[in-house]
This record gives C-alpha cells, structure tokens and sequence, in this order.
C-alpha cells in the first residue's frame, strides 16, 4: 500500500496474476485478490482504477490491447468474486508504458 496524492495505491505484482502473453488470472492471482476485494470491502473507496500492463515484447498494439484484457479480469474478479461495485471502477490498458519493474527483457 503507497499513499499517493488522491488516494491509495495498492500493487498486485504481474507475475503473480497472469502468465506471459496471457490474460486469465491464475490461482496465485485470485488469492492475491480476495485479499484485495477484502481491503476495498473494509476501506470502501469511492472509486477504484484498475490498471493493466505488459513486459516490452510485441508491438504496441498488441501489448495494449493486452493490458487492457488484464485489467478487464482483474476488475470482473473484483466485481463478480468481491462483490465491489462495478460503478467504481474504471480500468485502463497502459501496455509496456510505465512499469512497476523494469522492462529490460531483450528478445532472444
């Protein structure tokens, strides 16, 4: 959890959600987020930014339209598992624009 200006920013590691190329969450994932839905549950914001991203192989479009795909399950799981208001939700694809970690990966 970071205190960000507005707000609270809570980061949920890429690895631990999806595998490469892929936008169904994993097991791992879904645990992660019902600790999630639980803090949303608890804390009740009034809105809630879901944001998707990818490493740096693949076009842009693709790697945006990716992201977009991961933060669409994300935000369902939320919805439909943590029973968080969909209303509250906004989700947005970012690609391989600002990454949590570095994307250094070189393609072989």
């Amino acid at each position: 959890m970071q205190k960000i200006e507005g707000g609270e920013k809570l980061t949920v590691p890429e690895k631990v959600l999806f595998d490469f190329n892929k936008f169904m969450l994993k097991p791992k994932a879904k645990e992660a987020l019902k600790v999630v839905s639980a803090y949303i549950a608890q804390n009740s914001p009034k809105k809630i930014v879901v944001s998707g991203y990818t490493d740096n192989v693949g076009s842009d479009e693709y790697n945006l339209a990716l992201s977009f795909k991961r933060a669409q399950s994300v935000a369902d799981f939320l919805i439909y598992c943590g029973k968080i208001d969909a209303t509250k939700i906004k989700i947005k694809g970012l690609g391989k624009a600002n990454p949590i970690v570095p994307n250094d990966t070189k393609a072989n």
